[in-house]
């Protein structure tokens, strides 16, 4: 199905590609709500969405009472990275899974965009913690189109691989894996969990799992502590994502 973009997403996307390109340097002030506006042909509220969309996908940085400032670059690697599981076990590190929501909700703009979703189009929303050592470790939120994974709820995926189901029991043959790397910022709970302070810096990974028809089946944001967290890039294809 063609994804359909409201204006601000359009705009969204426009000036995300001229952040990448460089066209923005790193630490350079967005312009302001008028000049965008007139740049656009669209209205202020529009533009302030649009900054919003940015700041959620870590391209901005928004400081109170100044603006919003170009983040640092986010890399992009279209490898796949080493799984969860397997990450902990070759550190000899025990991880159990708690699943602290699972639920069917209507795509949001940046989710839609990322997996090529009609607006207000249903997805699962499964939102796990990895624990170590009791100690939170990751913060895992995974979005599956709903209509490609019917009854999928009646897995439970603190046991569960949940790529191995995808692959198994739905036939999804995965080709690839894109990863967008940057630093995030956490607070309140989870936070004082993760980082034993109530804020804090994090690692964010944004993975977009395709299949071979070139069509994303799975989109996971990933909040680790940088002390738990490693990243890992192959160029073989690998059985197991998490």
């Amino acid at each position: 199905m063609a994804l359909i973009l409201h204006k601000y997403e359009k705009i969204a996307l426009e000036m995300e590609q001229e952040i990448r390109a460089g066209y923005y340097p790193t630490g350079r002030k967005l312009p302001s709500d008028i000049e965008l506006s007139e740049k656009y042909d669209t209205s202020r509220g529009t533009i302030r969405t649009v900054k919003e969309l940015l700041f959620a996908k870590g391209l901005v940085e928004r400081i109170s009472n100044k603006g919003y400032f170009i983040s640092k670059p986010v890399f992009v690697r279209e490898q796949e990275i080493i799984s969860t599981a397997d990450m902990f076990e070759k550190a000899g590190v025990d991880v159990t899974t708690e699943i602290e929501s699972f639920e069917k909700i209507q795509v949001d703009s940046i989710v839609g965009i990322k997996m090529n979703l009609l607006h207000k189009e249903e997805v699962y929303k499964l939102k796990r913690l990895r624990i170590a050592q009791n100690q939170l470790v990751l913060i895992e939120i995974t979005y599956l189109p709903a209509s490609r994974f019917p009854n999928i709820k009646r897995y439970d995926f603190s046991v569960f691989s949940l790529s191995d189901v995808i692959v198994n029991n739905y036939d999804v043959e995965i080709k690839r894996v894109i990863d967008e790397v940057y630093v995030g910022k956490i607070t309140g709970d989870y936070a004082q969990r993760m980082l034993g302070r109530r804020k804090g810096p994090v690692l964010v990974v944004e993975s977009t799992m395709y299949d071979y028809e070139d069509i994303p089946v799975k989109y996971t944001k990933t909040i680790g502590d940088y002390s738990a967290f490693t990243y890992k890039a192959t160029k073989e294809k690998k059985s197991g994502f998490s």
